[in-house]
């Protein structure tokens, strides 16, 4: 299993045990926001803010617009995002939640998650130099 398929299965055991949560304390109110639309729109904030019975601030709309993960996480791995196809479970759960599976554009996915080519070949060279000055035995 390559380290894409074991996050996409950490990605359906945790939204999987969110609905087991919602579906057995039915009396519990529950939320129900994509991660992008929190970041993206107004609305989602809105429904937020009413849900949690607190007053709207137009600082958390401000806030988005700054970027706080300046170190954010790339892999060296090949990751084809072709092989969620694999799992029609994954698939399933996330067109429940509104995502369209089949949209996803292997370009931009791949400058997304995968770091520049002179970022992989100095991780490589990084790795080859470690392997030799470290003694055997």
């Amino acid at each position: 299993m390559s380290p894409f398929e074991k996050a996409l299965f950490y990605w359906i055991e945790v939204h999987l045990y969110g609905l087991e949560v919602r579906d057995a304390l039915p009396s519990v109110p529950f939320l129900q926001l994509t991660f992008e639309d929190l970041m993206a729109q107004t609305a989602a904030h809105e429904r937020l803010v009413a849900f949690l019975n607190v007053p709207y601030r137009q600082e958390w709309s401000k806030a988005l617009t700054r970027r706080v993960d300046n170190h954010r996480r790339t892999t060296v791995d090949t990751i084809d995002p072709a092989e969620v196809n694999k799992h029609p479970e994954i698939i399933a759960l996330a067109e429940r939640f509104g995502y369209h599976v089949g949209e996803i554009q292997k370009r931009s996915f791949m400058r997304r998650y995968r770091g520049s080519w002179i970022t992989r070949t100095l991780r490589r060279l990084k790795r080859a130099l470690v392997r030799r000055t470290v003694p055997s035995g």
